[in-house]
């Protein structure tokens, strides 16, 4: 991310396709976090794509659900 972040200035949205994830840890979790945090100050926003209930769940129940804005793959 932090390689992403220096190469593209104008960077402003990062996608993240999650439709693959089957489970998600605390270590998961952090490692979202960080990333959501590393792009927040610059302008960069985390986008979870189409993310299932074992993305959705964890981030819920720890409410850190609202940090992230979500979208549907195209075509789905």
């Amino acid at each position: 991310m932090t390689d992403l972040l220096l190469a593209e200035p104008g960077l402003r949205r990062l996608r993240l396709d999650a439709r693959g994830v089957g489970y998600l840890n605390s270590a998961g979790i952090s490692v979202l976090v960080q990333l959501e945090k590393l792009g927040r100050p610059r302008g960069v926003d985390l986008v979870l794509v189409d993310p299932p209930p074992a993305v959705t769940r964890p981030l819920q129940a720890s409410g850190l659900w609202p940090r992230f804005a979500v979208e549907e793959a195209p075509g789905s």
